[in-house]
């Protein structure tokens, strides 16, 4: 068996063009690691059966500000995909990264003198502070979504709030 060399940290290097062949070498290793690779199926993994139907029901599924812009919302990406499947017109909207590019000029020139995604600043996304800090520059940008909310004319539009962060903009919505 090859012995593994120690890991040394190199320079940094601009990134490499992506080679014709990466593929080939992904799955190589793929190939290379399956022998170590756990031998029976998990057992907590919970397995969807969809059979595929057309259904008249139309479902947008929305996030709203504030969440951690390094964390994509991957459960309604999710939630959307299986409702695909299930033969739903769905869609995911994400209006917190929407907002979040939405605010950065205003941060920049002034308007907004704090980040509203900066964690010590989460208090600006309550009560009044909200109302007066954050959404007049916002309801632009909500103004237009809801316009474009509307045309995609969804039967199903579920609002939850994922922290206390984000109620007031769900509520605004709701409105």
């Amino acid at each position: 068996m090859k012995e593994l060399q120690p890991f040394v940290k190199k320079e940094a290097q601009s990134p490499r063009p992506m080679e014709p062949d990466a593929d080939t070498k992904h799955l190589a290793m793929l190939k290379a690691i399956a022998p170590y690779a756990k031998g029976i199926v998990q057992k907590n993994v919970t397995t969807i059966d969809l059979t595929p139907a057309t259904r008249k029901t139309k479902i947008m599924l929305i996030l709203m500000p504030e969440w951690a812009t390094m964390f994509p919302p991957f459960n309604l990406a999710r939630l959307s995909a299986v409702a695909k499947g299930a033969g739903y017109d769905s869609k995911c909207l994400d209006l917190n990264i929407k907002a979040f590019n939405y605010l950065r000029p205003y941060i920049k020139d002034g308007t907004l003198d704090f980040d509203p995604w900066d964690g010590t600043r989460e208090w600006k996304w309550l009560g009044d502070n909200y109302h007066r800090d954050i959404h007049p520059i916002l309801e632009p940008l909500w103004r237009e979504w809801i316009e474009k909310i509307k045309e995609f004319n969804p039967t199903v539009l579920p609002l939850h709030n994922t922290t206390v962060t984000n109620s007031l903009c769900y509520g605004w919505l709701a409105n």
